[in-house]
């Protein structure tokens, strides 16, 4: 009987060798075969009547056109649930356009360029409730007009784009555009909502009528956050107006906010903004006022009703808010990184949300006001210092608490009148300071 040979160290070598690379091979050959499917269903929506992944999918779903920026394809007269067009993997590099179609629950276009969307109706029908938009993120290029969105909001990511000549009717955002670049919003008609623009700029926004037959709850009309370069001009609200919303960085633009500002109305009276003035006495008549970056400024008299801020003052000091009147406000005056204000004898009545808020903002003097009925609080400080608060009636704002100081230092809220105090010891402040007014008082402030 023959003994067997020993296999050789080359032999065992190989062997591993190959046992190796048959492992890798089946690895790569399940990792591509996930990366196909995933490519695929990443262009897909398992909810959506049509997905449409590439130009063949657009050339077969349009009814004439050869894709190209002279002639793009046409996809038109249709009714559709809800459609997918792209995706993370989009394959689509044609030219189109979408006309005449109605969208019964919404449409979603993602990483698509050089698009039109003409003349087509969205409406919500409650088959999807959390599907009732038009939701475009990463696309550039494209030009939405003459279209029809009712219930729907419209969210945009994108750049270069044209939002013209259309309808919108939503109780909340009728648009939300965030992290977007260069675009214009005009010639539209917004009813009852809010556009709603986060972290953009170049934007130019143009004769635009913000309609509303009520105020009750929420803003209406143009609510801006962390926007640069915006010109405004020509915009008509009925309600609402325009709200200024800070955020961590926003005393290294404030400047830079708008290019121009120029005959925006409310409710027919002007919205006034007074930039890098010193010494003034407004004496205009308005429907809203924002100072910005201003010094030594005297507002009184005045009354403002159903607007998002009725009055907004930023990066500004040594200004005097005096014997105003603000009714039904979202907030009726926002403060925001502004020092030295003087704040004395104004009516705050019925505000939906906030009655005084003042954010960053220190060294202020708050005496001798009303507030009364706010939705949450009555005066909120955030992140501000070392101002004065007393002598002002608080009267049944909130249900819960009436103030709030959220992470300021030094701040004195004696000698206030709080209609919800027991009437013995001190009258707790919300908040993370620790603050009380420690001697709260008994009967109202006479104004």
């Amino acid at each position: 009987m023959s003994e067997k040979k020993p296999i050789s160290a080359f032999k065992r070598i190989a062997i591993v060798i190959g046992i190796i690379l048959l492992i890798l091979i089946i690895i790569f050959g399940a990792f591509l075969i996930t990366f196909i499917i995933n490519e695929k269903n990443n262009c897909l929506c398992s909810f959506a009547d049509n997905s449409l992944c590439t130009d063949k999918d657009i050339k077969k779903l349009s009814s004439y056109g050869d894709g190209t920026l002279e002639n793009p394809y046409v996809i038109d007269n249709s009714t559709f649930d809800f459609v997918c067009i792209g995706g993370w993997y989009s394959r689509i590099t044609v030219h189109f356009i979408i006309k005449n179609c109605t969208f019964t629950n919404g449409l979603e276009i993602t990483q698509v360029n050089n698009f039109v969307i003409q003349n087509c109706s969205f409406f919500g029908e409650d088959n999807y409730p959390d599907l009732e938009y038009c939701w475009l993120e990463y696309c550039t290029g494209f030009i939405i007009q003459q279209c029809n969105f009712l219930d729907v909001k419209l969210y945009i990511g994108g750049s270069r784009f044209t939002i013209e000549d259309n309808k919108f009717s939503s109780e909340e955002d009728c648009i939300f555009i965030e992290s977007s670049d260069e675009f214009e919003i005009k010639d539209n008609i917004f009813s009852d909502g809010l556009v709603d623009l986060w972290h953009c700029t170049n934007v130019f926004v143009e004769n635009n009528l913000f309609e509303s037959t009520v105020f009750l709850g929420s803003q209406k009309g143009l609510s801006l956050y962390d926007v640069k370069s915006l010109t405004l001009k020509h915009n008509s609200f009925e309600v609402g107006g325009v709200n200024l919303i800070p955020d961590t960085s926003w005393d290294t633009y404030h400047g830079r906010i708008f290019n121009e500002f120029i005959n925006n109305t409310i409710d027919n009276q002007t919205i006034l903004l007074i930039y890098n003035e010193s010494n003034k006495i407004v004496t205009e008549i308005f429907g809203q006022l924002i100072l910005l970056n201003c010094t030594n400024i005297l507002i009184s008299n005045h009354s403002l009703t159903e607007v998002n801020a009725g009055i907004i003052i930023s990066d500004s000091s040594n200004c005097t808010i005096v014997k105003n009147n603000f009714t039904r406000c979202f907030n009726a005056l926002n403060i925001y990184y502004s020092t030295n204000c003087s704040i004395y004898n104004n009516s705050i009545i019925n505000s939906y949300e906030i009655g005084m808020f003042l954010i960053s903002s220190d060294y202020s003097i708050v005496r001798f006001n009303q507030i009364q009925n706010s939705t949450s609080f009555g005066l909120y400080l955030w992140y501000s210092s070392n101002n004065q608060i007393n002598y002002n009636n608080f009267l049944n704002n909130s249900i819960i608490h009436q103030a709030e100081d959220y992470d300021g230092e030094d701040n004195n809220w004696n000698y206030n009148f709080w209609n919800d105090w027991i009437g013995m010891g001190t009258y707790s402040i919300k908040g993370t300071t620790d603050s009380y007014d420690y001697f709260p008082l008994s009967s109202p402030v006479d104004l």
